[in-house]
């Protein structure tokens, strides 16, 4: 009997091969079918001219929309920015950032952050209002750094594709504090003091 061998984790998390919207669309993927296996319905919008990647909702729940964002990370330069425009990012407990991380050779890191977590602004979670003469347009941002992970740990979306983990206690846990989480718009988290301050870009 041929023996069938799994593909090495270098080749089948080798990121470096997809460009910027290929990681992307990698990414919102993902996060469709974690929120599946956690018993959500997924809709996607036959237009996106709003941010909103997609829409969920839990059996007669109210409807939750996630936009998904996805940056890359190297041991060498562990730090990296991504940013929501203010216009299509409003700070409201029906939506979401589901941000990704993709790191060579490893399994994507997941996160779902509420919306609401941006009222209280810090180094992480970052306000940029870009008054005066910057063109930029006002944006909400998460800074990624290793000093900053831990508070963006307390957001981590827990991974779980594989038959057994769906059937776990972990996964059970799991899709409980996410469905928590989606109908309390983040609010059962506690949130750092105001802090408005951002590293340089």
């Amino acid at each position: 009997m041929t023996e069938m061998r799994d593909p090495s984790n270098s080749h089948r998390h080798a990121w470096s091969k997809l460009n910027q919207q290929q990681l992307g669309a990698y990414a919102e993927y993902f996060f469709k079918m974690e929120f599946t296996m956690a018993g959500f319905q997924v809709y996607s919008p036959e237009v996106d001219d709003r941010g909103i990647d997609f829409v969920v909702r839990h059996e007669t729940g109210p409807f939750q929309e996630v936009q998904i964002k996805s940056a890359r990370i190297d041991p060498l330069k562990p730090s990296a920015y991504v940013f929501m425009q203010k216009s299509k990012f409003s700070l409201r407990s029906d939506l979401f950032l589901g941000l990704a991380l993709f790191g060579e050779g490893q399994e994507p890191h997941l996160f779902l952050i509420p919306a609401t977590r941006w009222e209280t602004p810090d180094t992480v979670f970052c306000d940029r209002p870009y008054c005066g003469a910057v063109k930029s347009k006002p944006e909400w941002g998460v800074s990624i750094s290793r000093k900053g992970m831990p508070m963006l740990d307390e957001f981590r979306f827990a991974l779980g594709r594989t038959a057994e983990t769906a059937n776990s206690q972990a996964a059970t846990m799991w899709a409980c504090v996410l469905r928590s989480l989606i109908c309390t718009g983040g609010h059962n988290r506690p949130l750092p003091p105001p802090d408005r301050s951002c590293p340089p870009d």
